[in-house]
């Protein structure tokens, strides 16, 4: 009976206990939490298992950090790092079916960068492209952070101001459209230029 009960004891010390803890382990696994730690076993099995846990908690993690560049990849414009059309059109008739749900006000716009045919004959298309990024960038300067921007193609840009009257959207798009004119550009062989944009605003809340 004394035998039975120390090997009992033993018996749940060094395999029941760490078999619950590997089960909570891999039932609260996510990439979410950190790796689980697990106190030291004596049994080579017990190990092999909790480190075979720590490899795949690895594993999770990596596949999540790939499954993000790609989503990133299919949702954003290669060249400006905005949203591209596609993700972009999908956004925003989510956004203007909310508007329309909640009667809350939206507005859309276009930009198109005015005579870019010309800049690209004159300097050339990689000066077309520093164009086209620098303006990207002053849009993510320009405008607020709930407001959606994409490179709709070529050198034109759509909007959608989310919760804004069109005297709202204007006072952003003019606030846009000043510093474009007056922002000087560095082009990859050192000239500068400074562009002008044509932007359309339309009410759809």
């Amino acid at each position: 009976g004394v035998f039975l009960f120390f090997f009992l004891i033993l018996l749940h010390r060094h395999l029941l206990r760490p078999l619950q803890v590997i089960d909570r382990a891999l039932s609260t696994l996510s990439v979410d939490l950190p790796p689980p730690a697990f106190e030291s076993s004596g049994m080579s099995e017990i190990q092999a298992v909790e480190e075979a846990i720590g490899e795949l908690h690895a594993s999770l993690l990596e596949n999540e950090t790939a499954r993000g560049s790609l989503e990133l990849l299919a949702n954003q414009d290669g060249l400006t790092g905005l949203y591209n059309r596609r993700h972009f059109m999908d956004l925003a008739e989510a956004e203007v079916q909310r508007a329309k749900r909640y009667l809350r006000p939206v507005v859309v716009g276009m930009a198109d960068l005015d005579f870019f045919k010309k800049l690209n004959d004159t300097y050339g298309h990689a000066a077309g492209d520093a164009v086209l990024r620098a303006l990207a960038g002053l849009m993510r300067e320009s405008f607020r952070q709930s407001d959606l921007v994409c490179r709709y193609g070529g050198e034109e840009f759509a909007f959608v101001f989310p919760e804004s009257s069109l005297a709202e959207a204007h006072v952003l798009a003019e606030r846009f459209r000043r510093r474009c004119a007056s922002f000087e550009i560095l082009l990859p062989d050192g000239r500068e230029v400074a562009v002008t944009t044509s932007i359309g605003l339309a009410d759809v809340g």
